[in-house]
């Protein structure tokens, strides 16, 4: 296995329609009405600031989901949330394992488990989101949570 250098993931991620606050690369989970992740067989929950650090990432950029936090890197629509929530995310690019070589932009008909998907080891929830209708409504928002203006 040959593991991605910083800036491939960089421009991978970028190339994926992937945006910036500060220095951290701004990521989007789909989950359910509970914060949890909606494979049924996963027992993570995105709770609202929370650094999730799970035992090892995998960092095969081969492995299109694999062990670690999968998260988008572009925000999906009301299409592919439909009735699930949407967790807003910061990743500090150290932690990113990899850009799976099988990511791409959203496509009509994609579900939350394609799309600009990428591998983390830890993450910070910054707020949690609905969908009503095509509208994107706020439900909670991190506290201590401080927008980095861009440098």
């Amino acid at each position: 296995m040959r593991e991605q250098t910083p800036r491939r993931k960089r421009e991978r991620f970028i190339a994926l329609g992937g945006q910036f606050e500060g220095r951290d690369w701004i990521a989007w989970k789909v989950v359910g009405s509970k914060l949890g992740s909606p494979q049924r067989l996963s027992k993570l929950t995105y709770r609202i600031g929370a650094m999730r650090d799970p035992n090892v990432a995998d960092a095969n950029p081969a492995n299109g989901c694999a062990q670690g936090l999968n998260i988008h890197a572009a925000q999906p629509d009301s299409k592919i949330v439909r009735r699930r929530h949407l967790v807003e995310c910061r990743v500090s690019p150290d932690a990113v394992a990899c850009v799976p070589h099988s990511a791409h932009a959203w496509r009509l008909g994609d579900t939350y488990t394609a799309g600009p998907k990428f591998r983390v080891q830890r993450l910070r929830v910054v707020a949690s989101y609905k969908y009503v209708g095509r509208k994107l409504v706020l439900l909670e928002i991190d506290p201590d949570y401080e927008l980095v203006p861009e440098p």
